[in-house]
């Protein structure tokens, strides 16, 4: 289980009725999951953009809306950054310092673009302008990855029939 501290799943565990027997400190850096997990797609990114620059037009908190993001993601490495960049927040650093230092997760545009926003107090607009980017970067990728299909199926195709008459016929 993920949390801020030992108490905070301690009580978790109480609230559904289970006993506690041993509650054991993870590093992030050690878990077997997170070595493996992918790395945040750019679908995931434009979610997390979408949903900042709704939540912050609302006039949400930056604390209360990553709290929300850790619990809803389930991309593990995505999550860690999350929750790092929730606990550097609330040391009293910027949002684009705490995205920083998590280079392999977030895109060096979207850290740029947040430090943009931050200085001119436009951080809503800058996220669904970034929002909308990497959207169509997602569905640019997806595109060509479904153009690409055809040729794959074709060239695998005629290395077979290739295969089939050297060894077969000839």
């Amino acid at each position: 289980m993920l949390a801020d501290n030992e108490a905070a799943v301690a009580a978790y565990v109480r609230e559904k009725g289970y006993y506690i027997t041993q509650i054991k400190k993870m590093s992030s850096t050690t878990g077997f999951a997170s070595k493996f997990a992918p790395k945040p797609s750019t679908k995931d990114i434009a979610l997390l953009c979408r949903q900042m620059s709704t939540m912050i037009d609302a006039g949400m908190s930056l604390i209360s809306f990553l709290g929300v993001m850790i619990d809803q993601t389930y991309n593990i490495n995505l999550k860690e950054a999350l929750q790092g960049v929730y606990k550097n927040i609330k040391e009293g650093a910027s949002l684009s310092n705490s995205l920083a230092k998590y280079p392999e997760i977030f895109p060096t545009l979207l850290i740029s673009m947040v430090e943009a926003g931050e200085l001119g107090g436009v951080l809503d607009i800058v996220l669904g302008r970034l929002a909308i980017h990497f959207e169509k970067e997602y569905k640019l990728n997806q595109k060509v990855k479904s153009a690409m299909v055809y040729p794959g199926v074709i060239i695998t195709l005629a290395i077979g029939v290739v295969i089939f008459v050297l060894v077969f016929i000839l």
